[in-house]
Order: C-alpha cells, then structure tokens, then sequence
C-alpha cells in the first residue's frame, strides 16, 4: 500500500516537473520588433543632433522594457554606449517613434547605426532581444 502510494507520488512529481520545464522552455517575451533594422528619420546628422527611428512592435499585454544602447562606427567597429531607456508598448501592433536620442557632439565624420538589445518580461522569465539595429546614418561635422 505505502509502496504504490509512493510510486503514484513521484510520477506526479515528475510529470510536474516535466510540465514546468514544458512551460520554461516555450516561454515567449511579451514583445516582438518587427522592421529590423529600424528605418532612421534622418539619413545625414551633425555631432549632437538627434536621432529618431521607427519601430514596428507587437505586444502581447501591455509591458514595459529596458533598451540598452549602443553607437557603433561602421567603418572603424568603434563604439559609443548610451544611456539605457525604459519604453511601454500598449497590446496590439503599433508603429512608434522612438524617444530621441541625443547623439555625443565628439562623433566624428562616418557611417554609423545604433545597435542594441531590449531586456523583455515573458510569462515565466526575462528576455534578451538581440541584434536590434538601425538603419545606416551618415554624421558629419560640416
């Protein structure tokens, strides 16, 4: 009795366990960019003008993610770290402007494009959207 007891108990316990992982495992972000890379507004920039792109994202709930941020000079793999940015999306498919990012005034003349990755809740755990990029954007100083 107390031998049939235990054997029905670990297989609950293992199919459980079998089920969570199930669930870890298919977890999907809340979150999904859509027009990568993001199309710039302005093709040509000065050191200190200001960037703005479009995003297309679809979100599941409404949820709100961390973007973590980065310039990168296409020629020379130089790169320029920005500060990081929270952004809500609403639930459904939107096309957003982004929120301006105020470009370094010490850039120098080149191609560059912003790279990054946005930290997105999912149901049962956090996740690392990567390779977020820009458009290519010329800066030049004259």
């Amino acid at each position: 009795m107390i031998y049939r007891f235990l054997v029905d108990t670990i297989w609950v316990v293992a199919l459980l366990i079998i089920f969570i992982i199930f669930l870890y495992v298919t977890d999907t972000p809340k979150v999904s960019f859509h027009n990568v890379p993001f199309p710039v507004e302005e093709k040509v920039l000065k050191p200190g003008g200001v960037l703005k792109f479009t995003i297309e994202v679809c979100a599941h709930d409404e949820v709100t993610y961390r973007f973590t941020q980065k310039l990168v000079n296409k020629k020379t793999g130089e790169e320029f770290f920005l500060p990081s940015q929270e952004a809500t999306s609403v639930k459904g498919c939107n096309t957003i402007t982004s929120i301006p990012k105020m470009l370094p005034d010490y850039l120098t003349d080149g191609d560059y494009y912003l790279s990054g990755t946005a930290l997105v809740p999912g149901y049962l755990r956090q996740h690392n959207i990567n390779g977020l990029r820009s458009d290519l954007f010329v800066i030049q100083s004259n």
